[in-house]
């Protein structure tokens, strides 16, 4: 029986939080903040709450007011408020202030009566908004934008707060665009904030903020957008790519149609601002060796000419992003790097400010593939476009020699470069239909040796 009270109080208990709510009855007002009963009002004129609950007894209820403690709420006079067997109203809420009401005949906390609590505020538009903070460091890397004024509010606890603004912007900030060439463009977010709006990062180019709160909107107050000076940045950003010339035709990479090309045709890749996003990105570049590399960047106007450093890593230290023992080169644009080992291999680029206060750093990874080599048993040079030239199929080949001969021994084809092919002449005539044979000797670029002999069928079809 004692358990069964038990879980009868609680069930009143869990009844009584669901089944009582405030709203506003007159006046133009919106909630602020749900879970601690704020409302906010457009104007404090004819404002009345509403209280409702189904624990509205034959002893009424009595409401109290405070402003900063709750726990030393004053009794409102009865003819301020009006109840009846199912919810209670209180008339002239006056702003920036807290009620309580106190309803049920002992149904709430050790034979105490249950109390609601309701803060009411006035509206407050942006009417400042600061970016110099106390310590006056330079905010390179994010920018706490301070708003003015805070709207604050003392929970049932006597606990102050900071009411949240669900606030949307906007401000420009130098972007890399989808063509991979960065230009000054529009930044817009939403965010719930205090009384601090953080920007991350803090844009690149000199620009000003725009700021709306929702409250405004569904207030329907007109001309509440809040526009600030134009910050001046310190900031610096730099939107690095590595580009290389297309594979060969028979070159072989898994990669290869997920891989983007530039106006020139040649494959592309952004540097990212993290290391591990870089490492995720390195199945869209390039891989078989050598690899000779392009790098240059995009900078923002704030970056010194004499602000580049590029570092190179490769192997364990670029699996681990250790860049203590990289080789460096500090210019704003590389040409022809090449890399021939195999493996992982990273490069950073920082930048730095003109005034040295700041700089930030980006990162690009690929991996050159392992060597291979693969030699076809056959093929067909009569002009369709498909198989009309004996080639072999390789991927991170660093030195090549291919001989073809016919089945007297006399060689017809001698050639070292591994992109071109036997397109079946002799001495610019067509080669006879049948076996011919092959001596092929190769070097990878992570020091395998391929020797391969065999025989090739030279066959026209019609």
């Amino acid at each position: 029986m004692k358990r069964y009270f038990v879980l009868l109080s609680l069930v009143l208990t869990i009844l009584d939080v669901y089944s009582s709510e405030f709203s506003v009855l007159t006046g133009k007002g919106v909630v602020g903040d749900e879970n601690n009963n704020v409302f906010v009002f457009e104007s404090m004129n004819g404002v009345s709450i509403r209280f409702s609950s189904d624990f509205i007894d034959s002893t009424g209820c009595r409401w109290y007011k405070y402003t900063d403690d709750p726990f030393s709420a004053v009794e409102i006079p009865s003819s301020e408020y009006s109840t009846d067997s199912s919810f209670s109203v209180l008339s002239d809420v006056s702003a920036d202030c807290g009620y309580i009401v106190e309803y049920g005949d002992s149904t709430c906390d050790e034979g105490s009566r249950c109390r609601g609590y309701v803060w009411s505020t006035l509206y407050k538009p942006i009417s400042d908004v600061s970016w110099n903070n106390e310590s006056e460091e330079v905010e390179c890397e994010s920018l706490s934008l301070k708003i003015v004024p805070a709207m604050m509010f003392v929970n049932k606890n006597g606990m102050k707060k900071c009411l949240k603004r669900n606030m949307t912007y906007s401000y420009s900030n130098f972007l890399l665009s989808a063509d991979y060439k960065p230009e000054v463009s529009a930044v817009t977010g939403s965010d719930a904030v205090d009384s601090i709006l953080v920007i991350t990062p803090t844009p690149a180019v000199d620009t000003k903020f725009k700021l709306t709160d929702a409250f405004s909107s569904l207030l329907s107050i007109p001309n509440a957008a809040f526009e600030t000076d134009t910050f001046r940045t310190d900031a610096v950003v730099a939107y690095p790519i590595m580009t290389v010339d297309m594979k060969y035709d028979h070159e072989v990479d898994p990669n290869y149609e997920g891989w983007k090309k530039d106006a020139d045709g040649r494959v592309i890749l952004a540097f990212s601002e993290s290391f591990d996003q870089a490492i995720a990105d390195t199945g869209k570049f390039k891989t078989s060796a050598p690899v000779t590399i392009d790098l240059m960047c995009y900078p923002s106007e704030n970056v010194s000419k004499k602000g580049y450093v590029w570092e190179f890593v490769s192997g364990i230290n670029a699996e681990e992003g250790d860049f203590t023992s990289s080789i460096r080169q500090y210019d704003s644009t590389i040409v022809g790097y090449k890399f021939v080992d195999p493996g992982l291999h990273c490069i950073k680029l920082t930048v730095a400010s003109v005034d040295g206060k700041c700089e930030s750093s980006s990162y690009g990874c690929f991996r050159v593939a392992d060597s291979g080599l693969w030699v076809p048993n056959a093929f067909t040079p009569n002009g369709d476009g498909s198989n009309d030239e004996f080639r072999v199929a390789y991927r991170s080949i660093v030195s090549f020699e291919c001989r073809i001969y016919d089945q007297w021994g006399k060689k017809v084809y001698d050639s070292n470069d591994i992109t071109e092919g036997w397109n079946g002449k002799i001495g610019g005539r067509k080669a006879s239909v049948g076996v011919y044979f092959y001596v092929i000797e190769a070097r990878g670029a992570d020091g395998v040796k391929y020797k391969k002999k065999g025989a090739v069928n030279l066959i026209r079809g019609k």
